[in-house]
């Protein structure tokens, strides 16, 4: 096998665009050119009941997403990566609004084997900075946000072949002109942690399990991060998803995602009810290409 996962993050958090977290951390063994492009395409789905059309969950049904990676290896370790993503609403309920929209666009710094403890264990490291594109950034003002991120993986394949676990923190910090915006109070730090467990099999095959818990802190009037700050709600993620290696350089998948906000189970119901919910799940069919 020409690419070497590592490791798969998820597949799409939301619908699709955790695609452009995923395949840009796909290394390749042996390199022809210290140029290489990536490039995705995914169309996802939803079918909420009727009674979820009043709730205040996202509406598109339908959504097509591309995304594009360019990328420029300075060593076999280490890469810069320029990011662009955007996506198109076909059709949404209520409200909601349809046609082409831009992601923020991001420039990154990862390398690769920062620190090796054992054969077996390995850490990876990023640092990337937003250049705000979407209409959410335009909203809100932002100028820019940076974030860095620390991958541990962990080669279980001694134990069961082909199956690795990981784990990815990473920290943001966003840049707004203001701490509000139309009276909604913005967030200045993101706290998150991505655990996924990929198992490869049969040659091509793949089958991937991602949980992500995300916490956010709004601006504080000191000015300093204050994780006393309860506001907003965390929120749970989680992806499942098969893949199938078409080619060397083509692959595609197949997947379901959702996510629930996480508060007291005294104060309504389980969120883990809501994450196993398929009504409310969000299917998505992708295909990723190297050149």
């Amino acid at each position: 096998m020409k690419l070497k996962y590592f490791p798969l993050i998820g597949a799409a958090f939301t619908a699709g665009s955790i695609q452009a977290e995923d395949i840009q951390d796909r290394w390749v063994e042996k390199e022809k050119s210290k140029w290489s492009s990536i490039l995705s395409v995914d169309y996802s789905w939803t079918d909420y009941d009727s009674d979820l059309l009043v709730s205040n969950k996202a509406l598109t049904n339908r959504t097509a997403s591309a995304y594009a990676i360019v990328r420029y290896s300075l060593d076999k370790d280490t890469r810069l990566q320029a990011i662009v993503s955007g996506y198109r609403a076909i059709d949404t309920g209520p409200g909601a609004q349809t046609g082409e929209f831009m992601n923020d666009a991001w420039l990154s710094y990862s390398r690769n084997n920062l620190w090796n403890p054992t054969e077996h264990l390995k850490m990876s490291g990023e640092a990337r900075i937003a250049i705000p594109l979407s209409k959410r950034s335009e909203r809100t003002n932002l100028d820019t946000a940076v974030r860095l991120g620390l991958r541990f993986s962990l080669n279980l394949s001694d134990h069961i072949e082909g199956l690795y676990l990981s784990d990815y923190v990473r920290i943001q910090k966003n840049f707004h002109q203001y701490s509000t915006a139309g009276g909604i109070h913005l967030n200045e730090y993101q706290l998150s942690n991505i655990v996924a467990i990929d198992y490869y099999f049969a040659d091509k095959w793949s089958l991937s399990y991602s949980a992500m818990y995300r916490y956010n802190w709004e601006y504080s009037k000191s000015g300093r991060l204050d994780i006393s700050n309860k506001k907003p709600i965390p929120t749970i993620l989680h992806s499942l998803q098969v893949g199938y290696q078409l080619t060397n350089d083509m692959d595609i998948s197949l997947g379901l995602t959702n996510s629930a906000s996480h508060y007291r189970v005294e104060e309504g119901p389980n969120p883990l009810d809501e994450l196993t919910d398929l009504s409310s799940s969000s299917f998505y069919l992708s295909m990723n290409y190297l050149f």
